[in-house]
C-alpha cells in the first residue's frame, strides 16, 4: 500500500472509534447523564513521513467538527482541523519558520479525533485518551521517520498524558495557541520582553498571508474558499499585538526544541 492508502485506512479507524465512543461513553452535567455526541474531524493529510509531530487534545466544536463557514456563494463544506482561526494560522506560520528547517515537514494531530464542546471533552478526557492511544501509536508508526522525528505536546493535558508513555526520552510541550492560552504565553515571554520590539519589526504580514493560503491549499480548499478565509482571517483580523507576542513565544520555544535529541521518537517496541 502507498503512504496515502495507509493514511486513508487509518482515517477509517479514526471514524470508527468516534462512532464507538458515541455508543459507549456518557457525559455528566448538572446531575444528568448524556450520551456522548462527537464528530470525526479530519486532520490535514501529510504527504508522507514528517520530521515533527505536534499533538493536541481533540478538536473543539466551537468551530471544528462543524461545516466550514459559508463563502458568499452560500456553499458549505466539511473542513479540516487546524485551519479555522487566525490563531491556527499563527501556529502554522511559527512551525514553518522557526521549527522546520530547510525541507523539513510537520504534522498536526490530536490524541482523540472526535470533535466536541469543551465541557464534554473534560468530562470524558481520561477514558477517551486511553481508548485512542493505540490509534495514536499507529499514526506515529506511519507518519514518523524512524529515529528522526521529534514530537511535541501542545498544552499541559497532552503533556501529562504522554509523559509516562515513553514515546521519547523526555517529552516537551508548548503552550496551546488558543486565545485561552494567552495569559500563559504572555508570562512565558517576560524574560525576553526586551527583544520583542525588534522581533515585531521583522514580522512579514505578506508571508503570513502566504502561509494561510498554503495551509488551506494543502487542506484541499478551492480558490474561492481560500479567498474567503483570507478575508476572514487576515484582512479583518490582522496580526494584533497579542498575536505578535504569540509569534514571539513560539519563535523562542521552537528554536529551543528544533534540534533537541531527547524528544526524538523512540522505536515502537520501547513505547508504553
Amino acid at each position: 500500500m502507498t503512504f496515502r492508502e495507509q493514511y486513508l485506512a487509518l482515517e477509517d479507524k479514526f471514524r470508527q472509534q468516534v462512532e464507538k465512543d458515541n455508543k459507549e461513553l456518557t457525559v455528566k452535567k448538572d446531575r444528568k447523564e448524556y450520551r456522548l455526541e462527537s464528530k470525526f474531524v479530519y486532520n490535514i493529510e501529510p504527504d508522507g513521513p514528517v520530521d515533527f509531530i505536534l499533538i493536541a487534545k481533540e478538536p473543539s466544536t466551537g468551530v471544528s467538527g462543524k461545516k466550514a463557514p459559508a463563502p458568499p456563494n452560500g456553499k458549505t463544506r466539511l473542513g479540516r482541523n487546524f485551519c479555522w482561526s487566525t490563531e491556527d494560522f499563527v501556529f502554522h506560520s511559527t512551525i514553518r519558520e522557526y521549527l522546520c528547517q530547510g525541507n523539513q515537514s510537520y504534522h498536526l494531530t490530536d490524541l482523540a479525533k472526535g470533535g466536541m464542546p469543551g465541557w464534554k471533552a473534560e468530562s470524558t478526557a481520561d477514558e477517551r485518551y486511553e481508548r485512542w492511544y493505540p490509534l495514536l501509536k499507529e499514526e506515529l508508526r506511519l507518519v514518523a521517520k524512524p529515529g528522526k522525528t521529534r514530537i511535541i505536546a501542545i498544552g499541559n493535558d497532552v503533556h501529562g498524558f504522554l509523559k509516562p508513555k515513553s514515546l521519547c526520552h523526555s517529552i516537551e510541550k508548548v503552550i496551546h495557541y488558543s486565545p485561552q492560552g494567552w495569559p500563559a504565553r504572555k508570562k512565558a515571554i517576560q524574560p525576553a520582553k526586551d527583544r520583542f520590539p525588534e522581533f515585531k519589526s521583522t514580522i512579514d504580514e505578506d508571508a503570513f498571508e502566504g502561509t494561510v493560503r498554503d495551509v488551506l491549499r494543502q487542506a484541499g480548499m478551492d480558490r474561492q474558499y481560500i479567498d474567503f478565509m483570507l478575508e476572514k482571517n487576515v484582512n479583518k483580523s490582522k496580526l494584533t499585538e497579542s498575536r505578535e507576542k504569540s509569534l514571539f513565544y513560539y519563535k523562542n520555544r521552537f528554536e529551543e526544541l528544533r534540534c533537541a535529541d531527547h524528544i526524538i521518537l523512540k522505536q515502537p517496541g520501547q513505547w508504553a
